[in-house]
């Protein structure tokens, strides 16, 4: 504020003396992507907070010019998504500027089919955009709640990935010839062959046959080969 009346003064104290005409003031221009994102926010409202982590998508009919005045004008059809602005140009005219627009959420989809039992590596992924509301609430949308984990079921390429499709990797297999350690309290530990009974990953409790005594024990999978029983 305090710099346009510095203008306005100066500008009247050339008048006065009878100096070369005033200079337009130049209107300020912003971003046109800006001005229409500022329209569809309000649009959008409800479902942005029903999905935080939603974007405004926008897809122009053509080209539009990088900055404007303000949009003057604003039409938007939700059925399709469809809308026109008019534009205030900084020469005082107008430019009219239409496209689509839609609320989209990302998520990290397969790029081919994984089988059932492998463990998914980042190279196996990648992300896509989906329209809000698309994504159910047990479909995984951050790679880091996906690299890693072993498939329970076949994955298909480009579908989101849903929770329950995925397990912990598992280190022991039904059937594997493991070793079993005994760890005791007094840092002794002792070691004795056996078989998996089950499938177990790490942080799990699976049956485990001692093949010595022919005893079936609950023990935890530590490694390839491993699992250990604690007393």
């Amino acid at each position: 504020m305090h710099s346009r009346s510095v203008r306005r003064s100066a500008t009247l104290a050339l008048l006065l003396l009878g100096s070369a005409p005033v200079p337009a003031v130049a209107l300020d221009l912003l971003p046109v992507e800006m001005l229409v994102e500022n329209e569809l926010q309000p649009v959008f409202l409800d479902q942005m907070v029903l999905e935080p982590q939603a974007e405004i998508a926008i897809e122009y009919a053509a080209p539009p010019p990088g900055e404007a005045v303000r949009v003057e004008e604003f039409r938007f059809n939700p059925p399709d998504g469809r809308f026109i602005a008019r534009l205030r140009m900084q020469d005082g005219g107008h430019v009219d500027v239409g496209g689509r627009a839609r609320l989209q959420v990302d998520a990290w989809v397969p790029v081919r089919r994984i089988e059932q039992g492998q463990v998914i590596a980042e190279a196996d992924l990648r992300e896509v955009p989906f329209p809000a509301g698309f994504l159910n609430l047990h479909a995984l949308r951050s790679k880091e709640d996906i690299v890693g984990f072993e498939t329970r079921r076949a994955l298909l390429p480009d579908r989101p990935v849903q929770t329950q499709s995925l397990i912990e990797p598992r280190v022991i297999h039904k059937g594997d010839k493991v070793t079993i350690q005994l760890g005791g309290g007094n840092g002794l530990n002792i070691s004795s062959e056996g078989k998996a009974l089950e499938d177990g990953a790490k942080g799990t409790m699976i049956r485990v046959v001692n093949t010595t005594s022919n005893t079936i024990i609950m023990a935890e999978p530590i490694a390839p080969g491993i699992v250990g029983v604690t007393q």
